[in-house]
């Protein structure tokens, strides 16, 4: 009984709004696309501005300052 109510008023408001709307129809477009002036020049890569050590035994002893600084658009 108490799920009554809750029900009730769900379609009151699901069901109602669903009525009222008519079905849209697709719009027929007639503007033509652009067309390409250009290619896309692909975006020339930079070189890494930090160091990347592959092996472990490189990083021994070393402290960490002179490893060098570490941006946030370097680091992900």
């Amino acid at each position: 009984m108490r799920a009554l109510p809750v029900c009730l008023l769900a379609l009151m408001l699901s069901g109602c709004s669903m009525l009222s709307r008519s079905p849209v129809e697709p719009v027929q477009s007639t503007v033509t696309p652009p067309a390409k002036s250009e290619p896309a020049k692909p975006k020339a890569t930079r070189p890494a501005p930090v160091r990347i050590y592959t092996d472990a035994t490189e990083l021994v002893g070393k402290p960490f300052r002179e490893l060098g600084e570490v941006t946030g658009e370097s680091c992900q």
